[in-house]
């Protein structure tokens, strides 16, 4: 299964009371996604507290396709040609509320951003930065 589709039936688990990004999420969720469906490895305030516990919990190689994170956060758009935006997202004149699942294998990466309007943005392997890297780091430790 693509890690896209992973992602997806992640999204389509939790439900879209939980993706409602104006209805704050009480705590980050880090799931591992195998044959059986979605299992909930660990939540807590602060993702990358949830993703130490993950890995604090956890077994290594547990058999999961994928391991993921359910958050919420801030977006803003990019400027055209801007690699890194020059103003953090939760800063920004045009920032908007956002749920993100985000979704590692050992190979790729993929996300799902839904926002208030009830829109939602698809990516697969552009995402990068501090939760990236931990996300990938806890993929090479529990997936097959």
């Amino acid at each position: 299964m693509k890690t896209l589709d992973l992602a997806l039936r992640a999204s389509d688990h939790f439900g879209q009371a939980t993706l409602d990004p104006e209805k704050k999420l009480p705590e980050a969720i880090i799931f591992g996604v195998n044959d059986e469906g979605i299992s909930v490895l660990s939540s807590a305030m602060d993702i990358y507290d949830a993703i130490t516990q993950a890995h604090e919990s956890s077994a290594v190689n547990n058999g999961y396709a994928a391991v993921g994170a359910l958050t919420g956060g801030w977006a803003a758009p990019l400027e055209k040609g801007e690699g890194e935006p020059s103003t953090p997202p939760s800063e920004h004149p045009e920032r908007s509320r956002v749920t993100l699942i985000t979704v590692f294998t050992r190979q790729t990466s993929a996300s799902v951003i839904h926002f208030a309007d009830g829109s939602h943005f698809t990516d697969e392997g552009e995402g990068r930065g501090a939760l990236a890297n931990e996300l990938s780091d806890l993929a090479h430790c529990l997936c097959a």
